[in-house]
Order: C-alpha cells, then sequence, then structure tokens
C-alpha cells in the first residue's frame, strides 16, 4: 500500500524524464530507415497539473484513475517501437443529455437553447506517439520529433463523454425526444470482441478511414437510446409539413401571378411526393412489425429525401439516430468516476502507428476498462 501511495504522488508531482529538448540518437554507422524500426523509444511522463486545475483530493482520485488507465496500456504496448510515446489526461467540466428547445432569432434563425443543464466531468487519457526520423543535417544522427509534432496518432480514452456522436439531425422545433435533440451516431462496421467498432463514416469509405472507436459501457445498459423507425417517421412528415408549407405561404407573396402559381404548384408537388414517401414507408414498417426498431438512416441526410433514396438503411450503409439517456448518468458517484469509456485509437502508415493499432486491436485488455466503470 505504501509503495503505490509513493507512486501516485510520483505522479502528481513529475516532471517530464526528459528536457524539452528533441530527442537524437548517434550512430556508429551511417543511419539508414531500416534502423528506425530497431529503436525502442521511451514513456514520457506527463508534469504535474491536476493540482492547478482541482483540489488536492480531487486531484488524487483524477490521478489514481488516469495512472490506472496508463497501466493497461503500457501493460498492451511495453515497448513502443521506432517512437517515443508520450501520455497524459485531465478531468473536463461538461454536459450531459440535456434537455433543449428550440427558439427562432431576430435574424430568422433557429438555435437551439438550453432548459434543464446536466453537468457531468470527462475524464480523458491520451497516449500520443512521436516518431523517430532520420536527420537531414547528420549521416550518424536519428532525430525525434518530440514536443513540437506528434500527428495525433496514438489513443485517446474517453470516460462520461459519447464522443461517437456527430451532431444533431436537424435544429428544429419537433426533432426531439422528451427534450433530447436527435442525434447521428457513427456507423457500425461490425462486432469486434463484442463490441460495436465504430468509423467516422461507413459504407464503402469505412475501412479508408485510419480511426477506430468503440463503447464501453455497464452490462445490459447503454448511454444513448435509440430512436425507434415510428419515432423517426412521425417526425419527418411534421417536418415536411412545416417545411414545404412556408415555402409555399413565401411563394404567394409574388407579385406576378404566373411566377407565384408556377412555384405554388412546384412546391405542392414536392409536399404530396414527401408526404407519400414517408406515409408508405409508415405503413410498409407496420406491417412488417418494425416500428420499434432503431431508426438507421443515410449519412447526414436531412429527412426531407430525394425519390430515389431510401429511408432506411443497415447500419453499414448509414446512421443510426438516437438520444442521450439521461437515466443512464448516477448523479450520486463523484464526477472523476468513469460510468462508461468510449476508446479511440488513430494510425497511419508509418510503422509506429501501424505497430500500436495491431497490438491494440490484438491484446488491449479492454474488459479492465470495463471493471473500472463506478469505481
Amino acid at each position: 500500500m505504501k509503495k503505490q501511495i509513493i507512486l501516485l504522488i510520483l505522479l502528481l508531482i513529475c516532471l517530464s524524464s526528459y528536457s524539452q529538448k528533441r530527442f537524437v540518437r548517434k550512430t556508429t554507422t551511417p543511419r539508414t530507415d531500416a534502423m528506425i524500426d530497431t529503436i525502442v523509444g521511451k514513456w514520457i511522463d506527463p508534469p504535474n497539473n491536476l493540482e492547478k486545475e482541482m483540489n488536492k483530493v480531487q486531484a488524487l482520485e483524477v490521478a489514481k484513475r488516469l495512472n490506472a488507465i496508463n497501466k493497461i496500456s503500457m501493460d498492451a504496448y511495453p515497448a513502443p517501437t521506432s517512437a517515443a510515446v508520450r501520455w497524459g489526461g485531465s478531468l473536463v467540466k461538461t454536459s450531459f443529455a440535456n434537455q433543449v428547445k428550440y427558439v427562432i432569432t431576430q435574424n430568422g434563425k433557429t438555435e437551439e437553447e438550453i432548459e434543464k443543464y446536466y453537468p457531468v466531468s470527462r475524464l480523458q487519457y491520451n497516449l500520443i506517439l512521436y516518431p523517430y526520423f532520420c536527420s537531414n543535417s547528420s549521416a550518424n544522427e536519428i532525430l525525434n520529433v518530440f514536443p513540437d509534432i506528434s500527428g495525433g496518432n496514438g489513443i485517446t480514452i474517453y470516460a462520461n463523454e459519447l464522443s461517437i456522436l456527430t451532431g444533431n439531425i436537424l435544429q428544429e422545433e419537433g426533432m426531439a425526444i422528451d427534450g433530447q435533440p436527435i442525434k447521428y451516431k457513427m456507423p457500425t462496421m461490425g462486432k469486434w470482441k463484442g463490441y460495436d467498432m465504430m468509423t467516422p463514416e461507413g459504407g464503402a469509405n469505412a475501412t479508408s478511414f485510419s480511426k477506430r472507436y468503440i463503447l464501453i459501457s455497464r452490462n445490459g445498459m447503454l448511454p444513448y437510446i435509440p430512436v425507434t423507425r415510428k419515432q423517426y417517421l412521425d417526425r419527418a412528415i411534421l417536418y415536411a409539413v412545416k417545411f414545404y408549407d412556408k415555402l409555399i405561404a413565401g411563394c404567394s407573396l409574388a407579385t406576378d401571378k404566373t411566377e407565384k402559381d408556377k412555384y405554388i404548384k412546384i412546391n405542392k408537388d414536392a409536399k404530396n411526393n414527401a408526404l407519400k414517401k414517408y406515409q408508405d414507408e409508415l405503413e410498409k414498417t407496420t406491417n412488417e412489425g418494425l416500428l420499434e426498431a432503431p431508426a438507421i438512416v443515410q449519412f447526414f441526410c436531412s429527412p426531407l429525401l430525394n425519390n430515389e433514396e431510401k429511408i432506411f438503411v443497415d447500419e453499414k450503409e448509414g446512421s443510426m439516430v438516437l438520444i442521450e439517456n439521461a437515466d443512464y448518468m448516477r448523479g450520486c458517484l463523484p464526477n472523476y468516476v468513469p460510468q462508461f469509456f468510449v476508446v479511440k485509437w488513430r494510425w497511419e502508415q508509418w510503422k509506429a502507428t501501424a505497430d500500436l493499432a495491431k497490438l491494440i486491436e490484438e491484446r488491449f485488455p479492454f474488459e479492465k476498462l470495463q471493471a473500472m466503470i463506478d469505481k
């Protein structure tokens, strides 16, 4: 126990083990690119910033959890190849499952206004790779980009923030459920080790992204609630009516009767086509018993669709729409306690990041993060 306390204190007070100058490796023979691949890099500890941002007790608790996450990472990736690794973390105030309303501003724009604000804190852990490279000025030096350039490659672990969401489908009155704005979730590539593996974009472009995300939450409970097909269709129909009625009303202000009648007819026809498409889909969904199935729609697609587009698609081709689950977060827990995690890893073609991505997918113990939830 005494040893653990000493390690914890060291985590809080340690400064970087290295100076802020670029690392240099001298070689006895002219360096080659192949030499870089043999370098075993160092783990660089973070400076002491936590006690500047919070009280001592909270800083100790945050450091304890960040240290535990870092141990998980070091066990999976003990010897960084051809790169140095810097890790660190933070606790940032944010919110979750706010209730909102939509208001029209003086310039006619619709804006989201928070009616009920639910504060939480995001615990964030970062593991960043700093690659080695051949010096241009010396044939016997290999340099490292630390601390100047990282490229953002490595691992980010978020607790208590749904970073797998990509924005609201519309900032419009009616496009919410119980005050919760309807949002897009990142597309799911498929199941991986029991988790949904997600990417910023699905379909044919999914594998072109060198980013992966997974969500780790309580067993049997998610921090979001899928919007059902019925809920989506009901709101899309109301939105189509309001959207086209507004256009038709605007056309009625035209002074040229021929032009006015022309554009009124165009918008009425478009309204009827949109409503028929949604009503046909509602009938089809009802007959197939899928009213309560999750609504998965085209990527970032407006509820007003072209005639040739499908409304609902497979999640490999589109995005699930959802609301944040207001009942998920336990307010009795301290703000630094993880209640769910989102793990993101990013890589490029160079060896260090590719090796890290491979190691994560092969042996990162995600179950150890699961065991940290609510603790």
